[in-house]
């Protein structure tokens, strides 16, 4: 597959269209039986059901009216995953559609399993592979790749979305292999918006960045929290993490000894984590190095309030 840059306007709810059937039985005879009744409704805001017969985890389906998004059309314009998290009922992870304040549509992907309380919007992953798309590109640059289609390999929102999705959310995370691994909080870092914003941020170690406190990270198992870190990004650098420099030349809290990978044949040269692996190496010990098809993802975060 081919990737390449480009701006784009996502498909809008406006050009979703809106069926009438009449009342209709799922045909299996295997239970449950499933009726898109009148009397009993599954979709919800003028949403038209149909049985769904190749689906047997989820017997029907809903074709919901312009604006109107989620799988019972309960969820009006949504502009992060929480959006979908409506009730105590917590939604299943998986891919969902975010609505721009234009009214554009992205699809994203929505973990809400991995931490108690918080919805994740996935907002940029890449592969080994394909890290070099991304490897001269900060955050605060608008550079928007396969955007309408979440994807693991090389996948990034567009600035405007990021930005909106930020502003509605209290943690970014970045995560390794996730679709192989989920999350068990290793190779893993979270830091709460109001301490570094990726957007934002802009620092490298000869502008003396300062360490930053973190809630929780985690390198190959060792791991910390409430640790301070000094966070990488310029102009031309993607958002990257340098433990070694950040330990010994930064005196940061975070103790990576032992878990520093020295790059063969580059005296002097240590991996970077999640992200500018192109410009050093990637340690394959992490998850997110272990192969070119090891992907590296970024989310923000958002608590449920319960």
């Amino acid at each position: 597959m081919v990737y390449y840059w480009r701006r784009s306007y996502c498909v809008t709810g406006y050009f979703q269209y809106h069926f009438r059937h009449q009342s209709t039985c799922d045909p299996l005879t295997s239970p449950p039986t499933i009726c898109c009744l009148p009397s009993y409704p599954l979709c919800f805001n003028g949403g038209t059901c149909i049985v769904n017969v190749t689906d047997t985890a989820r017997r029907f389906k809903c074709i919901c009216s312009p604006g109107y998004y989620g799988n019972q059309c309960r969820v009006y314009n949504p502009r992060t995953c929480l959006d979908y998290w409506i009730d105590h009922t917590k939604p299943m992870s998986g891919e969902y559609t975010i609505i721009d304040s234009t009214g554009g549509s992205y699809e994203v992907f929505c973990d809400f399993d991995s931490e108690e309380g918080i919805a994740w919007t996935l907002f940029e992953s890449f592969d080994i592979a394909h890290e070099t798309n991304l490897s001269k590109k900060s955050f605060a640059e608008d550079f928007p790749l396969n955007e309408c289609h979440a994807n693991w390999q090389l996948f990034r929102l567009p600035k405007h979305v990021m930005s909106q999705i930020s502003s509605l959310s209290m943690f970014w995370r970045a995560t390794c292999s996730y679709a192989m691994y989920g999350v068990d909080f290793r190779d893993y870092i979270r830091v709460r918006l109001s301490i570094m914003n990726p957007l934002t941020f802009t620092g490298y170690f000869y502008s003396r960045n300062p360490c930053l406190k973190v809630d929780y990270f985690d390198i190959r198992g060792k791991n910390c929290n409430g640790c301070t870190q000094t966070f990488f990004q310029t102009r031309k650098h993607a958002l990257h993490v340098k433990p070694r420099d950040s330990r010994l030349k930064q005196n940061c809290t975070f103790d990576s000894s032992g878990v520093e990978y020295g790059c063969n044949g580059m005296t002097g040269y240590y991996a970077h984590i999640w992200g500018l692996y192109s410009q050093c190496c990637s340690d394959p010990e992490t998850r997110c190095g272990e192969n070119a098809n090891s992907t590296t993802e970024f989310w923000f975060g958002a608590e449920k309030n319960i």
